[in-house]
């Protein structure tokens, strides 16, 4: 099988805290960053429904911060899109209070599978945040993690 093209390939965050306390209190930060992030992009839906992990981008709306909750773990992190878009920037967060980082410098991308970063170990992602807009009247992103 065909592996999907890359993204630009991923930096972790660095961190310059002056104690371990600093780094908890940095990763804490990030992950309720990334929380009401989700909640504030998040549809509506009715109790018991799984989190969406598509979201539809419209032309008209420009650059779109949306995030995407996974809670599940995986190797890779990977972005589908139909129709076309434009990605800026990307975070992802794992269980552990890791915050990787993703530098997209403006990928455009059509219709397709993109690798949008992996790691070596299998680590629970709680949730993925991108900086995004179409290029069409209408575009989807899901992201999907690997294994």
């Amino acid at each position: 099988m065909k592996r999907p093209p890359a993204l630009p390939q991923c930096e972790k965050v660095a961190i310059d805290a002056a104690s371990p306390a600093d780094i908890v209190a940095m990763r804490l930060l990030h992950c309720l960053a990334l929380a009401l992030a989700l909640t504030s992009s998040a549809s509506v839906s009715s109790a018991g429904d799984p989190p969406a992990l598509e979201r539809a981008l419209a032309s008209s709306s420009g650059w779109t911060t949306v995030g995407f909750e996974m809670g599940a773990p995986g190797r890779s992190c990977f972005v589908k899109v139909s129709g076309r878009a434009e990605f800026d920037r990307a975070e992802i967060v794992f269980a552990d209070g890791d915050l990787r980082a993703v530098d997209l410098h403006g990928a455009r991308r059509g219709t397709g599978l993109y690798e949008l970063a992996r790691w070596d170990d299998g680590r629970e992602v709680l949730g993925v945040r991108m900086r995004a807009r179409a290029r069409t009247g209408t575009a989807r992103i899901r992201v999907l993690l690997g294994s």
